[in-house]
């Protein structure tokens, strides 16, 4: 989800099982939340400084 490929990978799923992924999230001890958030932003970072050559 952080990463913004759960469309892709879940494409197909019931609505059901991203809700529950969403909630598993949401679950995670602070620390983990915060590791998922910082990769978040360095997935986002590194998509929007990708040169082509």
């Amino acid at each position: 989800m952080h990463t913004q490929l759960d469309p892709i990978l879940l494409d197909g799923t019931p609505l059901a099982v991203r809700a529950f992924l969403r909630h598993q999230v949401d679950q995670v001890p602070a620390p983990l939340r915060d590791l998922l958030a910082d990769l978040g932003a360095v997935v986002g970072g590194a998509v929007l400084s990708h040169r082509t050559s």
